[in-house]
Protein backbone atom coordinates (compact mmCIF):
# COMPACT_ATOMS: atom_id res chain seq x y z
CA UNK A 1 0.00 0.00 0.00
CA UNK A 2 3.07 2.56 1.07
CA UNK A 3 4.08 1.72 -2.52
CA UNK A 4 1.78 3.38 -4.78
CA UNK A 5 1.43 6.28 -2.59
CA UNK A 6 4.74 7.17 -2.43
CA UNK A 7 5.00 6.51 -6.30
CA UNK A 8 1.69 8.72 -6.75
CA UNK A 9 2.67 11.56 -4.80
CA UNK A 10 6.08 11.51 -6.24
CA UNK A 11 5.31 11.56 -10.00
CA UNK A 12 2.58 14.39 -9.16
CA UNK A 13 5.17 17.19 -8.33
CA UNK A 14 6.62 17.01 -12.05
CA UNK A 15 2.81 17.06 -13.66
CA UNK A 16 2.53 20.94 -14.09
CA UNK A 17 0.03 22.78 -16.69
CA UNK A 18 0.46 25.33 -18.50
CA UNK A 19 -2.11 27.97 -18.06
CA UNK A 20 -1.59 31.56 -19.73
CA UNK A 21 1.95 31.53 -20.25
CA UNK A 22 2.39 29.94 -16.60
CA UNK A 23 3.51 26.80 -15.41
CA UNK A 24 0.48 25.62 -12.75
CA UNK A 25 1.01 22.26 -10.54
CA UNK A 26 -2.28 20.66 -11.46
CA UNK A 27 -2.66 19.03 -8.13
CA UNK A 28 -2.57 22.81 -6.91
CA UNK A 29 -2.94 25.16 -9.17
CA UNK A 30 -1.77 28.00 -6.37
CA UNK A 31 1.03 26.68 -6.46
CA UNK A 32 3.96 27.73 -9.73
CA UNK A 33 6.05 25.33 -11.50
CA UNK A 34 8.84 27.83 -11.45
CA UNK A 35 9.32 28.99 -8.23
CA UNK A 36 11.74 28.19 -5.93
CA UNK A 37 9.72 25.83 -3.37
CA UNK A 38 8.53 23.95 -6.64
CA UNK A 39 12.56 23.64 -7.42
CA UNK A 40 12.83 21.80 -3.64
CA UNK A 41 9.56 19.82 -3.88
CA UNK A 42 10.83 18.43 -7.37
CA UNK A 43 14.96 17.28 -5.79
CA UNK A 44 12.74 15.30 -2.94
CA UNK A 45 10.61 13.96 -5.52
CA UNK A 46 13.52 13.00 -7.82
CA UNK A 47 15.00 11.00 -4.76
CA UNK A 48 12.01 9.58 -3.84
CA UNK A 49 11.72 8.40 -7.03
CA UNK A 50 15.30 7.02 -7.51
CA UNK A 51 14.86 5.52 -4.36
CA UNK A 52 11.99 4.09 -3.41
CA UNK A 53 9.61 3.80 -7.11
CA UNK A 54 12.16 2.78 -9.11
CA UNK A 55 15.39 2.04 -6.66
CA UNK A 56 13.00 -0.48 -4.88
CA UNK A 57 12.29 -2.75 -8.11
CA UNK A 58 16.37 -2.71 -8.82
CA UNK A 59 17.24 -3.99 -5.30
CA UNK A 60 14.71 -6.38 -5.41
CA UNK A 61 16.05 -7.62 -8.49
CA UNK A 62 19.50 -7.27 -7.59
CA UNK A 63 18.71 -9.19 -3.95
CA UNK A 64 17.36 -12.25 -6.44
CA UNK A 65 19.72 -12.55 -9.43
CA UNK A 66 22.80 -13.97 -7.59
CA UNK A 67 20.59 -16.80 -6.32
CA UNK A 68 18.59 -17.56 -9.55
CA UNK A 69 20.17 -20.96 -9.68
CA UNK A 70 18.77 -21.97 -6.77
CA UNK A 71 15.92 -20.46 -6.08
CA UNK A 72 14.31 -21.41 -10.08
CA UNK A 73 15.20 -25.14 -9.62
CA UNK A 74 14.72 -25.80 -5.26
CA UNK A 75 18.22 -27.27 -5.64
CA UNK A 76 19.77 -28.09 -2.18
CA UNK A 77 22.20 -25.06 -1.21
CA UNK A 78 25.91 -26.28 0.49
CA UNK A 79 26.65 -23.02 1.95
CA UNK A 80 25.86 -22.20 5.46
CA UNK A 81 25.78 -18.65 4.32
CA UNK A 82 23.71 -19.20 1.51
CA UNK A 83 21.15 -20.31 3.38
CA UNK A 84 20.93 -17.49 5.88
CA UNK A 85 20.94 -15.16 2.85
CA UNK A 86 17.51 -16.78 1.33
CA UNK A 87 15.85 -17.33 4.50
CA UNK A 88 16.17 -13.31 4.91
CA UNK A 89 15.24 -12.76 1.38
CA UNK A 90 12.48 -15.09 1.91
CA UNK A 91 9.69 -12.33 2.26
CA UNK A 92 10.71 -11.52 -1.75
CA UNK A 93 9.57 -15.49 -2.90
CA UNK A 94 8.74 -17.17 -0.38
CA UNK A 95 4.81 -17.06 -2.24
CA UNK A 96 5.88 -18.05 -5.35
CA UNK A 97 7.31 -21.26 -7.49
CA UNK A 98 10.54 -21.72 -8.20
CA UNK A 99 10.71 -20.43 -12.02
CA UNK A 100 9.04 -17.42 -11.35
CA UNK A 101 10.78 -16.07 -8.42
CA UNK A 102 11.23 -12.85 -9.49
CA UNK A 103 7.40 -12.25 -9.51
CA UNK A 104 8.00 -9.60 -6.91
CA UNK A 105 9.68 -7.83 -9.04
CA UNK A 106 6.78 -7.69 -12.07
CA UNK A 107 4.18 -6.86 -9.57
CA UNK A 108 6.01 -3.88 -9.03
CA UNK A 109 6.68 -2.99 -11.87
CA UNK A 110 3.13 -3.24 -13.03
CA UNK A 111 1.73 -1.00 -9.85
CA UNK A 112 4.47 1.79 -10.70
CA UNK A 113 3.01 1.56 -14.49
CA UNK A 114 -0.32 2.13 -13.02
CA UNK A 115 0.26 4.61 -10.19
CA UNK A 116 3.48 6.64 -11.70
CA UNK A 117 3.26 7.08 -15.32
CA UNK A 118 -0.77 8.16 -15.68
CA UNK A 119 0.24 10.68 -13.63
CA UNK A 120 1.57 12.04 -16.67
CA UNK A 121 -1.72 11.56 -18.87
CA UNK A 122 -4.39 14.55 -18.82
CA UNK A 123 -6.46 14.04 -15.99
CA UNK A 124 -10.43 13.27 -17.34
CA UNK A 125 -8.80 11.84 -20.95
CA UNK A 126 -9.44 8.47 -22.40
CA UNK A 127 -6.21 7.77 -22.59
CA UNK A 128 -5.70 7.49 -18.54
CA UNK A 129 -8.74 4.35 -18.22
CA UNK A 130 -6.85 2.87 -21.63
CA UNK A 131 -4.08 2.87 -20.45
CA UNK A 132 -5.11 1.57 -17.37
CA UNK A 133 -6.76 -1.30 -18.85
CA UNK A 134 -3.88 -2.66 -21.29
CA UNK A 135 -1.40 -2.85 -18.00
CA UNK A 136 -4.35 -4.42 -15.92
CA UNK A 137 -5.16 -6.76 -19.14
CA UNK A 138 -1.38 -7.38 -19.55
CA UNK A 139 -1.03 -8.51 -16.11
CA UNK A 140 -3.70 -10.59 -16.55
CA UNK A 141 -2.43 -12.62 -19.63
CA UNK A 142 1.14 -12.78 -17.50
CA UNK A 143 -0.87 -14.23 -14.53
CA UNK A 144 -2.82 -17.02 -16.56
CA UNK A 145 0.55 -17.68 -18.76
CA UNK A 146 2.86 -18.13 -15.98
CA UNK A 147 0.52 -19.21 -12.56
CA UNK A 148 3.45 -17.74 -10.38
CA UNK A 149 2.08 -18.67 -6.57
CA UNK A 150 2.59 -21.70 -5.77
CA UNK A 151 -1.22 -22.00 -4.18
CA UNK A 152 -3.58 -22.55 -6.92
CA UNK A 153 -5.98 -20.48 -5.24
CA UNK A 154 -3.00 -17.51 -4.77
CA UNK A 155 -3.69 -17.88 -8.24
CA UNK A 156 -7.04 -17.85 -8.30
CA UNK A 157 -7.17 -14.87 -6.35
CA UNK A 158 -4.65 -12.36 -8.44
CA UNK A 159 -6.42 -13.49 -11.60
CA UNK A 160 -9.23 -12.22 -10.15
CA UNK A 161 -8.45 -8.98 -8.78
CA UNK A 162 -6.32 -8.26 -11.95
CA UNK A 163 -9.74 -8.76 -13.80
CA UNK A 164 -11.42 -6.34 -10.85
CA UNK A 165 -8.94 -3.55 -11.56
CA UNK A 166 -9.48 -3.98 -15.73
CA UNK A 167 -13.51 -3.71 -15.08
CA UNK A 168 -12.38 -0.47 -12.74
CA UNK A 169 -10.31 1.05 -15.69
CA UNK A 170 -13.06 -0.10 -17.97
CA UNK A 171 -16.35 1.44 -15.80
CA UNK A 172 -13.19 4.82 -16.12
CA UNK A 173 -13.39 4.99 -19.94
CA UNK A 174 -17.13 4.99 -19.99
CA UNK A 175 -17.41 7.62 -17.02
CA UNK A 176 -14.51 10.17 -18.79
CA UNK A 177 -16.32 9.73 -21.88
CA UNK A 178 -19.95 10.56 -20.51
CA UNK A 179 -18.46 13.17 -18.76
CA UNK A 180 -16.25 14.79 -21.24
CA UNK A 181 -19.15 14.33 -23.94
CA UNK A 182 -22.33 15.82 -21.43
CA UNK A 183 -19.85 18.38 -20.17
CA UNK A 184 -17.90 19.80 -23.78
CA UNK A 185 -19.33 18.09 -26.35
CA UNK A 186 -16.95 15.99 -27.31
CA UNK A 187 -14.34 13.38 -25.95
CA UNK A 188 -10.81 14.52 -24.19
CA UNK A 189 -8.94 11.92 -26.34
CA UNK A 190 -5.32 13.25 -24.34
CA UNK A 191 -3.41 11.82 -26.93
CA UNK A 192 -2.60 13.53 -30.24
CA UNK A 193 -3.03 11.46 -33.68
CA UNK A 194 1.03 10.75 -34.08
CA UNK A 195 1.54 9.59 -30.44
CA UNK A 196 -1.27 7.27 -30.79
CA UNK A 197 0.31 6.24 -33.88
CA UNK A 198 3.41 5.60 -32.08
CA UNK A 199 1.94 4.03 -29.15
CA UNK A 200 0.13 1.25 -31.46
CA UNK A 201 3.40 0.72 -32.76
CA UNK A 202 5.12 0.73 -30.04
CA UNK A 203 1.79 -1.98 -28.17
CA UNK A 204 2.27 -4.55 -31.66
CA UNK A 205 6.55 -4.60 -31.24
CA UNK A 206 5.92 -5.19 -27.44
CA UNK A 207 3.76 -8.04 -28.22
CA UNK A 208 6.58 -9.44 -30.43
CA UNK A 209 9.01 -8.83 -28.14
CA UNK A 210 7.02 -11.33 -25.56
CA UNK A 211 6.11 -13.98 -28.25
CA UNK A 212 9.83 -14.01 -28.79
CA UNK A 213 10.93 -14.12 -25.04
CA UNK A 214 8.36 -17.08 -24.73
CA UNK A 215 9.86 -18.92 -27.28
CA UNK A 216 13.41 -18.43 -25.80
CA UNK A 217 12.22 -19.31 -22.17
CA UNK A 218 10.76 -22.62 -23.67
CA UNK A 219 13.94 -23.50 -25.80
CA UNK A 220 16.02 -22.33 -22.10
CA UNK A 221 13.91 -25.26 -20.30
CA UNK A 222 14.27 -27.97 -22.79
CA UNK A 223 18.15 -27.14 -22.35
CA UNK A 224 17.78 -27.86 -19.02
CA UNK A 225 16.17 -31.21 -19.05
CA UNK A 226 17.54 -33.65 -17.46
CA UNK A 227 19.34 -36.38 -19.35
CA UNK A 228 19.51 -40.02 -18.41
CA UNK A 229 22.81 -41.38 -20.07
CA UNK A 230 23.45 -44.89 -20.85
CA UNK A 231 25.81 -46.79 -23.01
CA UNK A 232 26.64 -43.60 -24.89
CA UNK A 233 23.12 -43.12 -25.88
CA UNK A 234 20.87 -39.95 -24.55
CA UNK A 235 17.29 -39.76 -23.42
CA UNK A 236 15.67 -36.39 -22.78
CA UNK A 237 13.47 -36.63 -19.19
CA UNK A 238 10.63 -34.51 -18.61
CA UNK A 239 9.81 -33.48 -15.62
CA UNK A 240 6.49 -34.06 -14.19
CA UNK A 241 7.41 -31.73 -10.81
CA UNK A 242 7.86 -32.33 -7.22
CA UNK A 243 11.14 -33.96 -8.58
CA UNK A 244 8.63 -37.24 -10.75
CA UNK A 245 10.22 -37.97 -14.26
CA UNK A 246 8.36 -39.61 -16.89
CA UNK A 247 10.69 -41.81 -18.78
CA UNK A 248 9.36 -44.23 -22.21
CA UNK A 249 11.51 -47.16 -22.97
CA UNK A 250 11.03 -48.40 -25.97
CA UNK A 251 13.30 -51.34 -26.56
CA UNK A 252 15.56 -53.23 -24.35
CA UNK A 253 18.45 -54.49 -25.94
CA UNK A 254 20.21 -57.93 -24.14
Amino acid sequence: MVYPSVSTIAFRTFNCRLVDGVSYLREDYSKECDSDSHAQAEQFASASIVLVSVGLILVYAALLWPHRAVLRTGATIVKRADTKRLTELSFLYSDFRGPMFYWEVVDSTRKLLLTGVVVFMQEGSLVRPVWGMMICLGYLVLLLECKPYKAPEDNFLAVLASFALFLVRSGGLISAMTVGFVSTGEYIVGIENDQLGVALIACFLSVMVFGLGCIAMNISQVNRSPLIRQAGAAVVVKSLGDGCFHLFLSHTWG
